[in-house]
């Protein structure tokens, strides 16, 4: 992309999608060197300056240039990007209206939709208008991420970027620059202008809303750029914090007008806020990095003077309604950095406190601390941010929220210690209400619950490992921190006191939440007030008194729900063994600590099914047939599901449940059955159902299946299950009634990815076939009754194929909260049709040996058979032509982010996997008979001969951008800085040159092709110098590296030898030699592995020049061995011609 000042077209799209590449090419290339000099970049920022500082305004729309464009329909306009043209009436009334819309120079709309014009082949079925409305957004999306990640670059507290470090330098006085300027106090006018509601207004009124999916997508990039605005300001305080007048407005704004989710709970743009507010008042930087003082030094609490006494008083005033959550924030994260200021070094304290901060307001923390907790800052954390996922999806808000955490156990840990005597007060008032058989007055959660709770939700996924900051002390690896440490630890140890029962669930659940491997076991192990002796050992008494007494609840309450209300007051109904709600909360706890802990540490998990004593997993099926809550069913199906989750456990887990009889081999209404229709369908709900399937996947994934379960009893095998799992649950799923939409999905993507396993651990078999005449000695695997139900007319197919085309419909439509569970389901459909595709021929050849195949249908033939009798397939596969075609370029041209690397290198992620799967289908499909999917797809023309087609480029007389475009891009993108830096290629690369290949090398598609190439500015040559050079190969290195070099080298010579096809001899010679001399081989100083292909080129080429056609004979390199073994004498190329 050309960025030098001048070239860049004047719109309000093109500028800022390069101003982002740029700046990511500057600041993301870890260490690869920049693709052009530091001053070309700097000029690049100061150009952009004033567009930063004037986030979303736009140049004014101007009388004098409207009069000018409606002119240029007769007289013509001049036109940066095109000269002078004359203008169409149609093209002059949408720029008008666009001008009219956003306010926005005639010009520049005119401008937009010449780009949009341009990019119309990326957008197919959309008119130039609605093109130009996706692009202005899309533009400022570009226009404000590129500010984040300029913000983010700047060095700061929190991160450092991995680039040069005059480029840090620079953008860092660049962004304090910006900011000393009102970049903050602009990027939240933005973000108060720019709203959802409004902008669709504005689109409505104008009928500018695009239809279908791209109505989706111009949502996606309204919110996502509200995000960032958000994030510009996130990232400021993140790094350096905010100046006193930010910070006053922020609060102002999120104490008045907080913006929140479906929930209830704050939404991304005020949790960024609010975050960002967090990292103002943040000194833990003190404690957290050894150079913490001189980092501390560059933060506005210790540089500008008075902001801390500004901030005492602002929040001093008194809380007004729902504002009081955020003021009692930002009274503990103040409190807790005044606490965390009176504990650093004298240096540093000197500076802080002389001439303008008085000592005594240091003396603030506690106080501010005890209104936080009056204020119930925790109730607030709990429910308004961390009830949501959002915290966990972004690394440095939890990392924030767990500082805060961990800093007032550490820093405030005597009002703790208040908390927990409050609640153990609380406690007791509530038992001695609940002796005089009456109901404790509401609001009695405590603040120490609430901040069990957080604990709970903030550790409950941890994808950063914060939570092993709790068990540091036990570990003996605490080093400088070890008090800090110690103090977490004991915090951790609150099992080893007195616990009151209403305090025990929370703790429990907390203790869930920050379970690492060895270290909770071992905590549990002690025979304390509160270990896994004693949770074990009530589970089973709680089960043996249960069975004494085997209606411990309320009959009328029990059989209305199962569920937690099924749980009464003892005036309700008396009883020495009446179970209380606090015991089956206390008990669903334990439950999920056991199998939090069953899942992080095997060892525990063995430890707890061999106990004979606990004897756990018969104790837990014994529960589930009692009479006790359904919630309490679920748990034990869960905790069971995590016991069983390895090989060495499985086998005890399987035979427990055959035990335990809840599923009957016929079509009983007892066990699970029974609670399926009688509770969970009448109370809409299904956690047991759902449970048990989360059982099952979890015993298939342990170990492979017991094909003797249950004989003796029954006829062995898995068949009960799989009718449990297929009929009573998989088919009827999508008709009943849920009280959360949500749950449909994630029962069928329970049920899919159950069924998903079985067929992939399935190989057909004529054994598995029924004997004719007799019934069988055992049933076949799951596998198989699965594959049987997809090769017939089934139930089971129609709703996978239901569920595929409901689930596509729901994709395209705006995110909704079931989208995690719709894209599951949908990946495990896609997974079943595979493998059952994969598996017709031998399930074929299978039910041939058994004298069974008059039972086979292909499954291929029922996917592509017509619904009616019109065959309407045809018309709708034209009417979405288009928009399938562009839906594998959209894929291809999907932007990959950083993956992880692994020993034999780089590891695939997903984008990059399903970019490769593309080129496999077209390598597969090119061969059959033309035309086909992969001429489709590539572009060639369908209704003549596929040799006479004509391949343009995209948009050139309305041609769209086929996948032909998108492969030919890759490969220009991995040459495209091949100069700055050496660059081998991958898996994606190397297919995209053996399908160019192939292109060239098939009869029908050879010529359109290598004429298209031939416009493509000289394609095959630039990219014969652009290879790998051979003589840097090392001799040392392993030869499957040898081969991923040499391998685009090696097609990129076969592209030279076809087109020198119908050359002489001779020249076809000097033509093989001339490649050899351009890329420096020298057939003795390569290694082994590359002379190999060297010579196995050549001789592909050779053989070319004998058969005088386009068809090349097979002699193409597959491996590094099959190069090898290609004999060929030392001078391999005279050798040949001779």
């Amino acid at each position: 992309m050309d960025i030098n000042e001048g070239t860049t077209a004047d719109d309000l799209w093109t500028p800022y999608k390069e101003l982002v590449s740029v700046v990511e090419g500057y600041l993301a290339h870890e260490g690869k060197g920049a693709p052009y000099a530091v001053h070309t970049f700097e000029s690049v920022l100061r150009r952009h300056k004033q567009t930063f500082l004037s986030l979303f305004k736009n140049p004014p729309k101007n009388p004098a240039s409207r009069e000018e464009i409606k002119r240029g329909i007769t007289e013509g306009v001049n036109l940066p990007s095109i000269g002078r043209t004359l203008l169409s009436k149609e093209l002059v009334d949408e720029a008008i209206i666009i001008s009219d819309m956003y306010n926005v120079s005639e010009y520049l709309a005119l401008e937009l939709l010449h780009t949009a014009q341009r990019q119309s082949p990326r957008h197919p079925g959309l008119p130039r208008g609605l093109v130009a409305i996706l692009l202005y957004y899309d533009g400022r999306r570009a226009l404000v991420q590129a500010l984040k990640e300029l913000v983010m670059a700047r060095d700061g507290v929190c991160w450092s970027i991995n680039a040069r470090e005059e480029i840090i330098s620079y953008v860092s006085r660049y962004v304090e620059q910006l900011i000393a300027d009102g970049l903050l106090g602009n990027a939240m006018d933005a973000l108060r202008r720019f709203t959802l509601d409004s902008e669709m207004e504005l689109l409505q009124n104008n009928r500018a809303l695009p239809p279908g999916r791209h109505h989706a997508t111009l949502i996606t990039a309204m919110e996502s750029t509200r995000k960032l605005l958000a994030g510009v300001v996130f990232s400021a305080s993140a790094q350096r914090g905010l100046s006193r007048d930010i910070i006053l407005r922020i609060i102002s704004e999120q104490t008045t007008s907080p913006t929140q989710g479906a929930t209830g709970a704050l939404d991304e743009i005020s949790l960024g806020l609010q975050m960002a507010l967090l990292y103002a008042l943040d000194l833990s930087v003190l404690h957290r990095r050894e150079d913490g003082e001189e980092l501390a030094k560059k933060l506005p609490l210790i540089q500008e003077p008075e902001l801390i006494s500004v901030l005492l008083d602002e929040l001093s005033r008194p809380a007004e309604g729902r504002g009081a959550g955020v003021r009692a924030l930002c009274q503990l994260a103040l409190g807790l950095a005044l606490a965390a200021l009176k504990r650093a070094p004298q240096s540093l304290l000197r500076r802080a406190t002389a001439p303008h901060l008085n000592c005594d307001l240091l003396d603030q923390d506690e106080m501010l601390v005890d209104a936080a907790i009056d204020g119930k800052v925790f109730e607030y954390l709990d429910e308004a941010i961390l009830s949501t996922d959002l915290v966990s999806k972004e690394e440095y808000y939890q990392r924030r929220i767990h500082t805060l955490i961990t800093d007032f156990i550490v820093l405030m840990h005597s009002k703790l210690m208040e908390m927990r005597v409050k609640a153990d007060e609380a406690a007791r008032a509530v038992q001695m209400y609940a002796a005089e058989g009456l109901t404790a007055p509401g609001g009695t959660r405590t603040r120490l619950d609430a901040l069990l709770r957080c604990v709970e939700r903030l550790y409950a996924r941890d994808p950063h490992g914060l939570r092993h900051a709790y068990w540091e002390a036990a570990s003996g690896s605490a080093g400088r921190a070890s008090g800090r440490a110690a103090t977490l630890y004991k915090f951790v140890r609150l099992s080893g006191e007195v616990l009151c029962g209403a305090l025990l669930a929370a703790y429990l659940r907390a203790l869930a939440s920050l379970a690492v491997p060895r270290h909770t076991w071992a905590l549990l192990a002690k025979r304390d007030a509160l270990s896994a002796y004693h949770l074990l050992t009530a589970l089973s008494r709680y089960h043996s008194n249960l069975r004494a007494d085997p209606a411990p609840f309320s009959e009328h309450v029990h059989a209305s729900s199962l569920g937690a209300s099924a749980i009464v007051t003892p005036a309700a109904r008396p009883g020495k063994m009446l179970v209380r709600q606090e015991e089956v909360e206390a008990l669903i706890a334990a439950l999920k600590l056991i199998a939090r802990v069953a899942r992080e540490d095997q060892a525990a998990c063995a430890a707890i099914c061999e106990n004979l004593q606990w004897d756990a997993v018969n104790c837990m099926f014994g529960l589930v047939c009692c009479h006790i809550p359904l919630q309490l069913k679920a748990e034990l199906l869960l905790t069971l599901a995590a016991l069983g989750g390895s090989a060495g456990t499985a086998g005890r887990v399987w035979a427990a449940l055959e035990a335990a009889r809840l599923v009957a081999p016929n079509n009983d209404k007892r066990a699970l059955n029974a609670e399926l229709h009688e509770v969970e369908c009448r109370i809409e709900e299904y956690p047991l159902s759902r449970a048990f399937l989360s059982l099952l996947e979890s015993l298939c994934a342990a170990a492979p299946l017991p094909r003797a379960l249950g004989a003796g009893a029954r006829a062995p095998g898995l068949d009960p299950y799989v009718e449990h799992a297929l009929n009573r649950l998989a088919l009827p799923a999508p008709h009943r009634p849920y009280a959360k939409p949500t749950e449909k999905w994630q029962m069928l993507s329970l049920c899919f990815r159950l069924f998903a396993r079985w067929l992939e651990q399935y190989e057909p078999s004529p054994s598995d076939f029924p004997p004719v005449g007799r019934e069988p000695d055992t049933n076949p695997p799951p596998g198989f009754r699965l594959l049987l139900q997809l090769h017939t007319k089934s139930e089971f197919l129609r709703l996978l194929l239901t569920s595929l085309d409901e689930a596509h419909e729901l994709l395209d439509r705006p995110p909704q909260p079931a989208k995690e569970f719709i894209e599951q389901s949908l990946i495990s459909i896609l997974q079943i049709l595979e493998r059952a595709l994969a598996l017709e021929r031998p399930l074929q050849t299978a039910a041939a040996d058994a004298g069974r195949s008059v039972l086979i249908v292909p499954l291929s033939k029922l996917i592509l058979a017509p619904e009616g009798p019109d065959n309407n397939c045809r018309l709708v596969t034209h009417a979405l032509a288009a928009e399938i075609r562009y839906g594998f370029v959209e894929c291809l041209e999907a932007e990959e982010w950083t993956a992880s690397s692994t020993e034999d290198g780089e590891q695939e992620n997903s984008v990059r996997q399903a970019k490769e799967g593309i080129l496999v289908l077209l390598q597969h499909v090119l061969p059959t008979a033309p035309p086909n999917l992969a001429h489709f797809l590539l572009g060639y023309n369908l209704t003549d001969v596929v040799s006479r087609s004509t391949l343009c480029e995209a948009g050139a007389g309305g041609y769209p951008r086929t996948c032909l475009h998108a492969i030919l891009d890759i490969l220009e993108h991995h040459i495209a800085d091949h100069n700055h830096q050496h660059k081998e290629a991958n898996n994606l690369v190397e297919s995209c040159y053996r399908l160019v290949y192939w292109l060239c090398a098939r009869p029908n598609t050879s010529a359109p092709i290598l004429r298209f190439l031939r416009t493509r500015d000289y394609f095959l040559s630039r990219h014969v110098k652009a290879t790998v050079d051979l003589k840097t190969t090392s001799r040392k290195r392993k030869s499957y590296q040898d081969y991923h070099i040499i391998s685009q080298n090696f097609n990129i010579l076969l592209f030279m030898g076809l087109r020198c096809v119908k050359r002489t001899a001779d020249a076809y010679v000097r033509s093989t030699c001339l490649l050899h001399a351009n890329l420096g081989i020298d057939i003795q100083r390569v290694s082994p592995v590359v002379r190999g292909a060297c010579r196995a080129a050549t001789v592909t080429l050779l053989c070319k020049l004998v058969e005088h056609r386009y068809v090349i004979v097979s002699r193409t390199v597959t491996a590094p061995a099959s190069c090898i073994c290609i004999p060929c004498p030392r001078h391999a190329v005279k050798t040949l011609i001779t």
